[in-house]
């Protein structure tokens, strides 16, 4: 009589046990990449903050946006915008407060390294290879965007310029 009571809970046991394995192997493997890039984890948002992004350039190669390395923060790099407000609506911004809007949103992935093709140049980084984050580059020219922001002066409105044989923006203010 004992000896089958005692089996049945070994079974039972075995049991738990396999259906809790199951479930951790669930959530380690089959879940791992939504856990990990999940906007609500906190390491998630950590990790994000604490290496460079990449930098967004017009088409001449002028610098909107950059992640510079900061001292004596909870974050080891920040973002900077060296043009202010001349590409303030078309960068957007990267905030730990306020999330991300514009090319930063719309480039997350890439600007942060997380692109399955820089996923790749990580491995590459792993082999000896340089991985770094993605270089988002504009169609914009910085001569012309200065140029609409100096005919728009104090008025209000905007300013689309568009190379009609390609469609490309080449200035938006």
């Amino acid at each position: 009589m004992i000896d089958r009571s005692l089996r049945r809970v070994l079974m039972a046991l075995v049991a738990s046990f396999a259906v809790l394995f199951v479930q951790v192997s669930r959530v380690q493997v089959i879940q791992a990449d939504d856990l990990r890039n999940n906007p609500d984890n906190a390491r998630s948002i950590l990790r994000d903050f604490n290496q460079p992004r990449g930098s967004i350039l017009t088409a001449d190669g002028v610098v909107v946006a950059e992640s510079e390395e900061v001292f004596g923060s909870v974050f080891d790099y920040q973002r900077s915008y060296p043009e202010k407000d001349l590409y303030a609506h078309t960068a957007g911004y990267y905030s730990f407060n306020l999330g991300a809007s514009g090319v930063e949103r719309a480039y997350n992935d890439w600007l942060s390294g997380r692109a399955a093709s820089l996923r790749l140049s990580g491995l590459n980084s792993f082999l000896g290879g340089a991985g770094h984050p993605g270089i988002v580059v504009l169609s914009i020219e910085h001569r012309l965007q200065e140029r609409a922001k100096e005919l728009l002066g104090d008025r209000r409105g905007s300013v689309v310029m568009l190379d009609p044989a390609t469609g490309a923006v080449k200035a938006l203010y």
